[in-house]
């Protein structure tokens, strides 16, 4: 396609995704009408079924769903209350794969896991309800909590407390556990109730009791997957991925649905200009990413006999209007490059860069060797209210779908269309250690099952 070919394609698709109110519209069902889409729950697959009909609607082809065995979640609630130097009680939310419990000890607060830390608490942490600030624990280049608070049991920690790192939110919800829970109870609360745990845990005379009922379970549910493809045959394809499920205490409209709908609003867009394709553009939904990528890699496990025709991977997760202004690409420089010539020759300039992220359901396809990015906020303005009840519906407003489609779209067109080949190749088995190595990220993939 020449310049005017493209500027022309470029209008129609703002102005398609611009005045579409499809987003609005499914934004609201999902949230108000199914609520929280756990992996493996009933909800989930009510959410699921809805999706697949909008994709089928605006053009997608080959619609199915793909098994993936998950470790489930039943929530049951879970409660916090001071015992001593008084007694109070905090709103509390158990953390998704942990062991339900009914326990009393003292409070003591762990600043970080690193080993000189702990090993000064040494006894200390022994039955103790440890008490941990902010999202997550961080070690060395990156230690998430999933690892940091297994070196808590290891130490004898009886009880884990985590508060929100943002002041006027509740109490926020995480996973830490992928194929077994972990072995204590833990609950998430405010970030007001921290900063008062922190003060009562530093006279060292505080005492809490912890309740959790909720438990973990096997159980199967799927990924959704599709395609836009070219009219002639090409075994080239891009995977374009936004996860649908949520955590099962928030609606989980921006985390994300925001992506998810993106996604249709993308396909709506261009699914008219398949004839100028040159390669696909595969499309998954999965499950699980809020309990460990397990659908994406479920996805990556399947279909290993087709992982050399994809060039390329994009997630869609988590978008706000600056995620429609920035691009992470991560180990593909020369797809940095080409990403960066293609939002310019859109009129987009966006901020590209090659930027390793912590992980979403690109992580599995990273560690195939497949070149990945992902739509970026580097402004650091990441709304405080994902993972709470407050991340619903109200809370996204459709225009930042809106903005992150037109961008994704345009950029997509362009990539989809162009005859050279995609530049990236797939790294080798040597280069994916190497650079896991460099980003100190080994312990965390194993934990997840994504490396041997």
């Amino acid at each position: 396609m020449n310049h005017s070919q493209l500027a022309t394609i470029d209008r129609r698709i703002c102005g398609d995704v611009w005045t579409s109110s499809h987003a609005a519209r499914l934004r609201d069902g999902l949230c108000h009408d199914i609520g929280p889409r756990p992996t493996g729950s009933k909800a989930f697959r009510a959410a699921q079924a809805v999706v697949a009909a909008a994709l089928r609607k605006a053009g997608a082809t080959k619609v199915r769903t793909e098994p993936v065995p998950v470790l489930a979640w039943t929530e049951r609630g879970a409660t916090l209350a001071l015992r001593k130097p008084h007694r109070k009680e905090y709103d509390a939310c158990q953390h998704v794969h942990t062991k339900p419990g009914n326990i009393t000890g003292p409070l003591v607060r762990v600043p970080g896991t690193d080993d000189a830390t702990l090993d000064r608490l040494g006894r200390r942490l022994e039955g103790a309800v440890v008490l941990v600030s902010g999202p997550g624990i961080t070690i060395g280049n990156y230690r998430p909590l999933t690892l940091g608070a297994r070196e808590l049991v290891a130490r004898g920690a009886a009880g884990l407390i985590m508060s929100n790192a943002f002041a006027g939110m509740g109490p926020a919800q995480r996973h830490l556990g992928v194929t077994d829970a972990l072995a204590i109870p833990a609950v998430g609360v405010s970030h007001d109730a921290g900063r008062e745990l922190e003060s009562l845990a530093d006279t060292g005379r505080s005492e809490v009791r912890l309740t959790a009922a909720g438990r973990s379970r096997r159980a199967t549910c799927s990924n959704l997957v599709a395609e836009l493809a070219p009219p002639r045959s090409n075994t080239e394809a891009i995977i374009l991925n936004a996860h649908l499920d949520s955590l099962p205490i928030t609606p989980g409209a921006l985390d994300n649905l925001s992506g998810v709908l993106t996604l249709i609003e993308i396909v709506r867009a261009l699914a008219p200009h398949q004839a100028r394709f040159r390669r696909s553009l595969r499309l998954l939904i999965p499950t699980g990413e809020e309990y460990g990528l397990v659908g994406s890699a479920q996805y990556v496990r399947d279909h290993q006999d087709t992982l050399d025709e994809i060039r390329f991977d994009f997630s869609l997760d988590t978008l706000t209007p600056e995620t429609a202004r920035g691009v992470a690409v991560m180990w593909a420089p020369a797809m940095r490059n080409l990403i960066d010539r293609s939002l310019r020759a859109a009129g987009r300039g966006g901020d590209v860069r090659d930027h390793y992220c912590q992980g979403s359901d690109y992580l599995p396809f990273m560690l195939q060797g497949i070149p990945a990015a992902r739509a970026a906020d580097w402004e650091g303005r990441l709304p405080p209210w994902c993972h709470t009840p407050m991340d619903d519906a109200h809370n996204l407003p459709a225009h930042w779908i809106q903005l992150n489609a037109m961008t994704y779209a345009q950029l997509l067109l362009r990539l989809l269309a162009q005859d050279r080949p995609l530049p990236a190749a797939r790294h080798s088995e040597e280069d994916i250690a190497a650079l896991v190595a460099h980003e100190g990220m080994g312990d965390y993939m194993r934990f997840l099952g994504l490396m041997g």
